[in-house]
C-alpha cells in the first residue's frame, strides 16, 4: 500500500507491503506477538495540524491494506473519553492498546509537547 499525502508542505508517502502491515500491526509492546488484539496505529499530531492528520487518519482507515487487518488508527480528538484525565488515557492506549505508532508531522514541522 502507498499512501501519498499532499495536503501539508511536507509529503507523507508511507510505502508498506500488507504483508509487511500484518505483521507489523499483529505485534503487541516490545516486538511481543499480541494475542487477540485488534490492530492500533496510534496517530501522533500536533495540534495545529489537526484536521490534515485527521484526513490522513481516514485515508489510511479507508485503504483495502487497513480494513484486511482490521486496523484501527487511535485519534485523541476521536478517542479521548471526555471527563476522564487525558494524560492517564494517552497513557494506557500507547502501553496496552496500540501495536503499531506514527507522527503526522505538517506545516509546522515537529512541535514539543506540551504539559497542561
Amino acid at each position: 500500500m502507498t499512501i501519498a499525502y499532499p495536503h501539508a508542505p511536507y509529503i507523507l508517502k508511507a510505502s508498506v507491503s500488507l504483508l509487511a502491515m500484518r505483521k507489523l500491526m499483529t505485534m503487541g509492546p516490545r516486538g511481543k506477538k499480541a494475542e487477540n488484539k485488534r490492530p492500533c496505529l496510534f496517530l501522533s499530531h500536533s495540534g495545529a495540524d489537526t484536521e490534515a492528520a485527521r484526513r490522513l487518519k481516514r485515508k489510511i482507515e479507508d485503504s483495502a491494506a487497513a480494513r484486511d487487518v482490521g486496523l484501527k488508527v487511535w485519534f485523541d480528538k476521536d478517542d479521548l473519553a471526555p471527563g476522564r484525565g487525558w494524560q492517564q488515557q494517552l497513557e494506557k492506549v500507547i502501553a496496552e492498546e496500540a501495536t503499531a505508532f506514527a507522527v503526522y508531522v505538517g506545516s509546522r514541522g515537529v512541535v514539543n509537547w506540551v504539559e497542561a
